[in-house]
């Protein structure tokens, strides 16, 4: 570190020395910002003798290792709350660690998933060959020596040739090698020079077309089958199978997770883990990169953040991050219990973290310059298509956001898709009124037959062929600098509208609405020491108590956004909290299926109708 704290540090050292590295520009930034700031690390120097930070901006294996010491219990502390005033470090936010220590404000987020080879065990030897029978190949043998032979007949025996000459390959081996070079490559050395020998070596390379067409196509889906069949995508994929071992890193966060879940399958991952670790101590190695050797070179799956596996599986092809998610991970700077300088500092992280320094994440503006800037907030928020330059782009966007671009298909898959389902309907017809199947085989029979003779007078004018506009790299160029300029977002009381807004505006009124940055905001959202997981887990005992099914609920929380009311003047927004996949999600439709309902509609209108009748008649 830099500046007056590295001072005080250097004068007073009676303990260890810091640990201090720093790899990422804008972490020093943070941390030579929180520094020099005016209620930071200088000013509360007069509450201890010194303020001693253990630092480590990078993830280190070092530090990990201090994290296994420290989660155990205060009893195997290894710096003691007497003798490190702060951690800030990627220390994970947990229950148990929490008893030890107090967290300040969370400054990274993220998903913890799944490592592993594409295809575990990689691809043996006989996988080459299981795409043909043991027939097939001796059936292929033989066609080979027997066409080898009936070469040399044709040769030996033909009186034509091209020039007049007698054949260049008399010999028996001079075949067989010509015939091995055309199964493999290009044919061989030796040339036929009778008409009969040309014909018949036409036709021996055609048949090794086809023999090549069919086994690739049989190599590529005995390829496709063993991946998905390796895929390990959830934990109790992972808890099932007893192929694979699996590990994580020792001591951290992870382990202690699946030691103390409340989850049946979590906490046996932990104890086949410990299994594993009798056998195999790596499996639980505090160094990142024993584990990705393990993943590499062995029937190995590691449970670890998904930004380090992200990384990892960039350079490397043969590496299969799992698309579900295992718990979120929140790190934050740790505090002694009790310690004064907390709030503080948190204070200050909440001043400047992703919120207030422009030079971490700038927001790009030029409404200043636009056309369509909004006036009263002096920022673009416009539902004119004209601010898209891409003609091809803004016909696209005219037929509003539930418009879906035509598919290529094939008229085979249409007359299976057709037919699939009038064979199903036929099952459940003949179930329902108890009759045998095959009654309505007449009718199946007839529907196929009026089908293909409809596609077969369309084939000549309908196109079966489409191409996304999305190929066209224009397009791709003006949506890339839409998006990096605005949030495009339906219109409030009009959905099927597209909405431009300004990033940095929109940005903005998020945390204003929040009441970030000791900016007032909206009363109902109040700040909590809480962290994501458990709010998560509130929100699963909330759910149950009301009967709602926690089994799949995604371990996601709702995000906060807003989209502009168009009909307010001026401008004003709508904001919502919710998603797709968040832990809400089950509460969130509920109302919807039973306003959908035919007992919710009826209530509706008649409550709807009464209030009419008595404002009009005065009842």
């Amino acid at each position: 570190m830099t500046g007056p704290v590295q001072t005080s540090l250097e004068k007073t050292d009676p303990r260890p020395p810091v640990h201090s590295e720093c790899q990422s520009d804008s972490s020093c930034d943070n941390i030579h910002e929180l520094a020099s700031a005016e209620h930071g690390w200088y000013y509360v120097r007069p509450l201890f003798i010194s303020i001693y930070i253990f630092i480590c901006v990078a993830w280190s294996p070092a530090f990990r290792g201090l994290v296994c010491v420290w989660s155990s219990n205060s009893e195997e502390v290894l710096y003691t709350t007497t003798e490190i005033d702060m951690v800030l470090a990627p220390l994970a936010v947990s229950v148990e660690r929490n008893q030890v220590i107090d967290y300040g404000t969370t400054v990274y987020y993220d998903h913890s998933s799944f490592l592993m080879r594409s295809n575990n065990g990689g691809i043996r030897w006989y996988t080459v060959i299981k795409p043909f029978q043991i027939q097939t190949f001796v059936v292929l043998f033989a066609v080979f020596m027997g066409s080898t032979f009936c070469l040399l007949l044709v040769e030996k025996c033909s009186i034509l040739s091209h020039g007049g000459e007698k054949s260049i390959m008399p010999t028996f081996g001079e075949c067989l090698w010509y015939f091995f070079g055309a199964s493999l490559a290009q044919g061989g050395t030796y040339e036929t020079r009778s008409h009969s020998g040309a014909v018949f070596i036409s036709l021996f390379w055609i048949y090794s077309a086809i023999v090549l067409v069919f086994y690739s196509g049989s190599l590529m889906s005995q390829l496709t089958v063993l991946k998905e069949q390796n895929m390990m995508e959830t934990a109790s994929d992972l808890a099932r199978q007893n192929r694979l071992t699996y590990g994580t890193l020792g001591g951290s966060y992870y382990s202690m997770k699946l030691k103390n879940s409340s989850r049946p399958i979590y906490r046996v991952l932990y104890n086949n883990i410990m299994e594993f670790y009798k056998t195999d101590p790596e499996v639980l190695s505090t160094d990142h990169e024993v584990h990705y050797r393990k993943v590499k070179t062995e029937d190995y799956i590691l449970i670890l953040d998904k930004v380090y596996m992200t990384l990892k599986a960039a350079t490397d092809c043969d590496l299969h991050i799992s698309s579900a998610t295992f718990d979120v991970v929140q790190e934050a700077p740790g505090f002694p219990k009790g310690s004064p300088i907390r709030d503080v500092i948190s204070e200050q992280l909440n001043s400047f973290i992703d919120l207030s320094n422009p030079s971490l994440h700038p927001l790009p503006c030029e409404c200043s310059s636009s056309d369509f800037n909004y006036s009263p907030c002096g920022h673009v928020i416009t539902g004119d298509l004209s601010i898209v330059k891409n003609d091809k782009l803004r016909e696209l966007l005219k037929k509003g956001p539930k418009y879906r671009e035509s598919m290529s298909f094939t008229w085979n898959q249409n007359v299976k898709i057709i037919m699939d389902s009038c064979e199903e309907y036929a099952r459940r017809w003949a179930k329902k009124e108890d009759v045998q199947l095959n009654t309505l085989s007449e009718w199946i029979k007839s529907i196929r037959g009026l089908l293909l003779s409809r596609i077969n007078r369309l084939k000549s004018t309908v196109n079966t062929r489409f191409v996304s506009i999305f190929k066209d790299p224009d397009v791709i160029t003006e949506l890339t600098y839409l998006q990096e300029h605005y949030v495009i977002t339906p219109a409030d009381k009009a959905s099927n509208n597209y909405t431009f807004t300004c990033k940095k505006y929109y940005f903005d009124s998020l945390v204003k609405e929040l009441g970030l940055n000791s900016t007032p905001g909206n009363p109902t959202y109040t700040p909590t020491n809480l962290s994501a997981s458990e709010i998560i887990d509130n929100h699963k005992s909330a759910l149950a108590s009301f009967g709602f099914d926690t089994t799949n609920l995604d371990l996601d929380l709702p995000y906060l956004y807003c989209i502009p009311k168009m009909h307010k003047n001026p401008y004003k927004q709508r904001f919502i909290a919710g998603s797709s996949k968040c832990s809400t999600k089950s509460v969130s439709i509920s109302p919807k299926f039973y306003l959908k309902s035919n007992l919710g509609y009826k209530n509706i209108v008649r409550r709807y109708i009464l209030a009419v009748v008595s404002t009009r008649c005065g009842f």
